[in-house]
C-alpha cells in the first residue's frame, strides 16, 4: 500500500501495475520429511509469494488505479506475470505451477470486472528468462536452448497494457522462445474441454440467472404494490386456475349419479 501512496504522491496517479515479485520452487515439496515419526508440513512460502502476494496487489490496484482519474479513457492497466508453467505441469515444482496455473485464473475472473471500469488487464507468459530466478542448475539443464530476453518480455507487458483495442483486453501473451510474442485472445480459451466446460456453465448460469430475475420480479411487486395486493392476486389466480381445470374435465369430479337407473 505504500508503494501505492508514495506513486500518487509525487505523480498524481497511479497508471500501470506489475506484480513481478516472484520466486521459484522453494523447498521440497514432493520430498516427505519427518519429526518424531510424523510428516512435517512442507514450506508454502512460494504460494505466499506468487500468488498471496499477486492477489493482495490485485486488490489494492482495483482502487489505487482510480485515484485521481479525471478521464475514462485514460489508460489504466494491471499486468500480471505468469509463465510457461501457466500451462505446463512442471515435475519438481508443483507449488511454483500451482502459483502461475492460479495467476492466470486470476486474470479470467477479474477481466469483467476491469472491462466494466474501462480498464486493462493482461497476463504475460515468458518461457525461462535470463534472470536469477532461474536456478544456476536449471540453467545448466537449458544450455543450449534459447532463454527469454528480459527486454521481449518488457516491451510485451508495455504493450499489453496501452494496446487501445479493446478486443485484445483480457488476452494472455506468450513468450515461449526468444521469438515473437503470441496473443492468445479471450475466446481463443475456450477451445476443447474448456469449451465444453464453458457451455456447461453459461447452461448453468442461465438458469440460475432466471431464477434470480423471477425473484426480483416478485421482490418489486411487492415494493411496489404491497404484500396484500400481491396475496389477493395469487389467491385469484390459484383459484381461476383450479375453476378452469375443473370445468375442462368433468370427467375427473366424482358422479355417483351416473349409473343409477
Amino acid at each position: 500500500m505504500a508503494m501505492f501512496e508514495l506513486a500518487i504522491s509525487l505523480f498524481g496517479g497511479v497508471d500501470i501495475v506489475v506484480p513481478n515479485a516472484g520466486v521459484a520452487e522453494i523447498g521440497r515439496f514432493d520430498t516427505m520429511k519427518w519429526s518424531n515419526g510424523k510428516p512435517i508440513k512442507p514450506t508454502t512460502k512460494t504460494l505466499d509469494i506468487n500468488l498471496l502476494g499477486v492477489l493482495y496487489t490485485v486488490h489494492l490496484a482495483k482502487h489505487y488505479l482510480k485515484v485521481n482519474r479525471t478521464d475514462e479513457n485514460e489508460c489504466k492497466a494491471l499486468v500480471l506475470i505468469g509463465s510457461v508453467a501457466s500451462w505446463l505441469g512442471l515435475p519438481g515444482a508443483s507449488l511454483y505451477a500451482a502459483s502461475k496455473h492460479a495467476v492466470l485464473g486470476i486474470m479470467r475472473s477479474q477481466y469483467p470486472l476491469f472491462t466494466l471500469d474501462n480498464m486493462r488487464i493482461a497476463c504475460i507468459h515468458p518461457w525461462f528468462a535470463d534472470t536469477a530466478i532461474v536456478p544456476t542448475v536449471a540453467k545448466v539443464f537449458l544450455a543450449g536452448l534459447p532463454l527469454t530476453p528480459v527486454e521481449r518480455v518488457a516491451g510485451a507487458i508495455f504493450y499489453a497494457a496501452t494496446d487501445p483495442d479493446p478486443e485484445t483486453n483480457g488476452s494472455a501473451w506468450l513468450l515461449p522462445d526468444d521469438g515473437p510474442v503470441y496473443r492468445v485472445d479471450r475466446e481463443e480459451f475456450k477451445e476443447g474441454v474448456y469449451k465444453m466446460i464453458d457451455e456447461r456453465a453459461k447452461r448453468l448460469l442461465t438458469s440460475v440467472s432466471a431464477v434470480k430475475h423471477v425473484f426480483n420480479f416478485f421482490r418489486d411487486l411487492v415494493r411496489i404494490l404491497g404484500m396484500w395486493v400481491i396475496t389477493v392476486a395469487l389467491a385469484a389466480g390459484l383459484a381461476w386456475y383450479g375453476w378452469t381445470n375443473l370445468a375442462l374435465a368433468p370427467s375427473l369430479l366424482p358422479m355417483p349419479w351416473k349409473n343409477q337407473g
